[in-house]
């Protein structure tokens, strides 16, 4: 008993497809994408493929997105892989905005990597 070819063709795209969405960041980008980030799929995609947390990167720009933060992937990247931690750089972005003071990125990330993120600037609450 032989498979029919549409049947055999359909089960590789079905495969590609899964493995796309285990090995690719394609939820993460698509809920990226509609939070309003500016990030091509192709990105997302290299990314994945430099070996970066893609997930963690397009997560943390979509909460600065939906904060009005003017932050992008490619910075949040380059801070990755110099070592920082980007969520938390986002946060405190968020925090220090909510609290209507004015910030610069650059700052944060210097603190980030020093470790005193929290204690720098703490006296904003």
């Amino acid at each position: 008993m032989s498979i029919p070819p549409d049947f055999l063709i359909m089960i590789i795209v079905a495969v590609v497809i899964s493995a796309a969405f285990i090995i690719l960041p394609i939820p993460h980008w698509v809920m990226a994408r509609i939070q309003g980030a500016k990030i091509t799929f192709m990105e997302a995609m290299m990314m994945s493929f430099r070996r970066i947390k893609a997930r963690k990167i397009l997560s943390a720009v979509s909460l600065a997105v939906s904060a009005n933060i003017d932050i992008s992937a490619e910075e949040l990247e380059k801070h990755t892989v110099e070592g920082g931690d980007v969520k938390k750089v986002v946060l405190t972005l968020i925090i220090v905005k909510k609290k209507g003071h004015q910030l610069y990125k650059n700052d944060v990330f210097e603190s980030d990597f020093k470790g005193t993120i929290l204690k720098d600037f703490s006296d904003f609450s």
